[in-house]
């Protein structure tokens, strides 16, 4: 009925769609195992109120903020600057503050995070300092992934959000 040469190209026809329709089994196969470890290792660091700390990088890079934690709560202190003395070789100090009974107080060691508490999925509750403004305001967090930590900076009309990078 058929000649050798419709066969042999109907055969491969089928075997292309076999494989073709195989190749699609596992791209879908990996595709969910991929998305099923990315939602597991998102979800595991959500849910671990340490994953917060560590060392991070702030959003200018000038500076690099260590967060701990200290009776359930997390605070987050300067350990790096990027120019941490002024032009006279001194230790750059809190100049910018605006309670001048603390213009004097070093920038390294620093405390600029503080009272953070966990809940659920974001670090709540606390009060982040600008050394760049000399100015406190409530901040909250959560972990965009294990290297982004994004921080909302409430103010009296709106939210800011940045971000720092673990180092």
């Amino acid at each position: 009925m058929f000649s050798s040469p419709t066969i042999a190209i109907a055969n491969c026809q089928i075997a292309f769609i076999l494989a073709a329709n195989l190749n699609i089994k596992t791209m879908k196969i990996n595709l969910i195992f991929i998305i099923f470890i990315t939602g597991f290792i998102s979800v595991n660091a959500q849910n671990n109120p340490d994953a917060i700390t560590g060392k991070w990088l702030n959003h200018i890079k000038n500076a690099t903020i260590e967060i701990y934690e200290s009776e359930g709560k997390y605070y987050g202190k300067i350990i790096w600057l990027k120019e941490p003395n002024d032009k006279h070789g001194n230790p750059v100090k809190d100049k910018k503050n605006s309670d001048s009974k603390h213009r004097d107080r070093k920038l390294l060691g620093l405390q600029v995070l503080s009272g953070l508490e966990f809940n659920k999925e974001k670090w709540k509750n606390g009060i982040i300092y600008s050394k760049d403004r000399g100015r406190t305001a409530r901040c909250s967090a959560y972990l965009k992934n294990t290297d982004v930590l994004n921080i909302d900076i409430e103010t009296r009309f709106f939210t800011k959000t940045i971000q720092w990078t673990r180092l």
